[in-house]
């Protein structure tokens, strides 16, 4: 089943905000063409709003590259054997990360043409852009490393973590970086950058979740004084940066998340999961303003739904095995 909002499409005019009106008709209509429970299923998707692509991967390790500019502009890629775990985008928006848990190396693509610009060896873990041009941390269980994506350099140092990263943030006014991990912990690290060589060095540190409860999900407030964490078992934490105290928890009906989306801007935060610990049941897309608390709860057909939001059509997109939904939401829900 498909479901998706149209005339939300004509009350934002999508075309004068870079995006083809009949893109999110298309790429709906595209989730349902596979028969192939492998080749259908998505676990990662990542829209990039400068150059307004989608990527979209998958567990046959296949990624989409959609080019929302255009009504129907899909090209395929076979980057992994197995799995698309991971993606995160350049800062330009001009390219790509993606990497596979199966795999020891993360890929470097064009989002243009998806040519492989680059193979980086050792690492399998979350990217995140740095307050420095051109400069990335990649993590490698529980390492951290630098890459340079101007000279396609990975630095040797490598920055060990209280456990294997599952999370990185990065809040550019203050140059700090927050990591979260497998083991429940959370990290503050202080980025700086000396004659073109980075360094991190760990200012605090907190330990709120139990082992195996990692953290699923982390974004800085806007201002970089606090910081949201979000933890498998549907734990929604506030820590102001400063002290690392928490601020406050945020309470929602999911007990097992599986993926995570923030829009920093509009300080929305999407959800999904199930509501029973162990992943099998019941499963929904959750929309949850930070600032009010206020939520909104979409029924999903699959524990596995994974989310992004789409700013330019005020649309979060929810992934699901042979079906893709969109749903609307205001700058601040309520």
């Amino acid at each position: 089943m498909i479901f998706i909002l149209l005339v939300f499409l004509f009350i934002f005019s999508i075309c004068s905000r870079g995006i083809h009106k009949d893109f999110l008709t298309n790429f709906s209509e595209d989730s349902n063409t596979s028969d192939n429970y492998f080749e259908s299923l998505v676990v990662s998707l990542k829209y990039d709003d400068k150059e307004k692509y989608l990527v979209v991967g998958h567990e046959s390790g296949k990624i989409d590259i959609w080019d929302a500019k255009k009504a129907l502009s899909k090209r395929e890629i076979k980057a992994h054997e197995h799995r698309a775990n991971l993606i995160a985008f350049t800062s330009d928006g001009n390219s790509f990360f993606s990497n596979s848990y199966f795999e020891t190396s993360t890929k470097l693509w064009s989002a243009k043409t998806g040519e492989l610009l680059h193979s980086i060896p050792d690492t399998r873990g979350p990217v995140c852009a740095t307050p420095s041009e051109n400069i990335y941390l990649i993590a490698n269980n529980e390492h951290i490393r630098f890459f340079d994506n101007e000279r396609k350099l990975l630095f040797p140092e490598k920055y060990v973590s209280d456990g294997v990263v599952t999370a990185i943030a990065a809040d550019n006014a203050s140059e700090q970086i927050a990591i979260g991990t497998a083991s429940g912990s959370i990290e503050i690290w202080q980025f700086s950058e000396n004659k073109e060589e980075p360094s991190l060095r760990k200012i605090s540190s907190v330990k709120p979740y139990d082992i195996g409860n990692w953290i699923v999900g982390l974004q800085f407030s806007s201002n970089g004084k606090n910081l949201y964490s979000v933890a498998r078992s549907g734990s929604i934490d506030e820590w102001t940066v400063s002290t690392f105290e928490k601020r406050r928890s945020i309470g929602t009906v999911l007990k097992h998340i599986h993926s995570v989306a923030f829009l920093q801007a509009s300080e929305l935060l999407a959800l999904g999961g199930t509501v029973d610990s162990v992943g099998v049941g019941a499963s929904f897309v959750e929309v949850i303003s930070l600032p009010t608390e206020i939520s909104r709860m979409y029924i999903a057909n699959t524990k596995l739904t994974v989310v992004e939001f789409i700013p330019p059509l005020a649309l979060l997109i929810a992934a699901q095995y042979k079906s893709t939904k969109a749903f609307f939401f205001p700058p601040k829900p309520g």
